[in-house]
């Protein structure tokens, strides 16, 4: 059901997302993630593509010391956090690990008879291995590397704390793996139970279909940011 109150109230579990204050909307930040960048020694070649599959693969410092040809963004929240743009940027409008499959299997025949083309993959600690699997059957050399660990926090008591002061807040669901870490503070039944009664607003495709795997019933923003978020809640 959606909160149709004069006042409005919403739950942001994003740790870093902006968001523009709206009269009418009081949102509260409790941050469910929480990400740990490791040291790592990135590599010195050059490599035909970069692929970014999240704002936390890289930090913008870190970004610009890889040489590549053409990088490859999930999205364009995750172009727009790193601040990527240009002729050789391409951002993938279906931002799941099928969606760059596809588009890899597409680039495979620019390389048709030549030399097989390296892609460097940066990547967090619960990345799926099978997207890299994936690309190295479709003949591309990849380095994959894991740069960053997210971890899941309880937001079980501050957002009780919330459901009980405020009628029907708005769960603004920001990633993949904001929706694991609400399911396990939560459980599963919980969560299906609060999805069927509360507004969900998934930040973007990935996140819905996700969510939606799960059981639990959402709406998603029409663009993949703050803005985006509040203009669903408004709807």
């Amino acid at each position: 059901m959606k909160n149709k109150a004069s006042h409005l109230h919403a739950i942001l579990f994003s740790p870093d997302m902006e968001v523009e204050k709206k009269r009418g909307i009081t949102l509260h930040r409790i941050p469910a993630i929480r990400i740990r960048f490791l040291k790592t020694r990135l590599p010195q070649r050059s490599f035909d593509y970069l692929v970014l599959t999240s704002k936390h693969a890289l930090s913008r410092k870190e970004l610009w010391k890889i040489r590549a040809k053409e990088i490859v963004c999930l999205g364009a929240q995750t172009a727009a956090q790193l601040g990527i743009r240009g002729a050789r940027v391409v951002v993938l409008t279906e931002q799941n690990s099928a969606g760059l499959l596809k588009y890899f299997r597409r680039q495979r025949k620019r390389f048709a008879g030549k030399r097989n083309p390296s892609i460097f993959l940066p990547r967090s600690m619960r990345a799926d291995p099978m997207t890299v699997r994936a690309l190295r059957q479709s003949k591309y050399q990849v380095t994959a590397m894991t740069t960053y660990v997210t971890e899941l926090l309880n937001v079980r008591r501050p957002v009780e704390r919330i459901l009980k002061k405020y009628p029907s807040p708005t769960f603004f669901l920001t990633s993949p793996s904001v929706v694991q870490a609400l399911k396990q503070s939560f459980g599963i039944r919980r969560m299906r139970a609060l999805a069927a009664e509360l507004d969900f607003i998934a930040i973007g495709p990935t996140t819905r279909n996700y969510s939606e795997s799960l059981g639990f019933k959402v709406r998603v923003a029409k663009t993949p940011s703050g803005t985006g978020l509040l203009k669903a809640l408004l709807v």
